[in-house]
């Protein structure tokens, strides 16, 4: 299920997930409850998503996803100074 965080922030709440750390970074919660993040986030996405498995295997090798994480990392923080809706207080 896709929440939207201006309109389902309860949820941020629920898992101590900041507004801030939302506009940031993807965050995904599996069926027990687990938060993930960043690209731990797409890779369990595209676990349930069918066709997409393999991206999530191959993002999942150590070196692969050592180097993903830290791409996502500098690619979320561009991204977060760049939009303007990501300005708050």
């Amino acid at each position: 299920m896709w929440c939207n965080l201006h309109v389902h922030n309860k949820l941020l709440r629920k898992y101590g997930i900041t507004y801030n750390d939302a506009l940031l970074s993807l965050h995904a919660i599996d069926d027990r409850e687990r938060i993930y993040k960043g690209i731990d986030a797409f890779c369990l996405i595209w676990n349930n998503l069918r066709g997409w498995r393999l991206l999530s295997f191959i993002i999942k090798m150590p070196l692969i996803y050592f180097i993903s994480k830290i791409l996502y990392s500098y690619f979320a923080q561009w991204r977060f100074n760049k939009m303007k809706y990501c300005k708050v207080n």
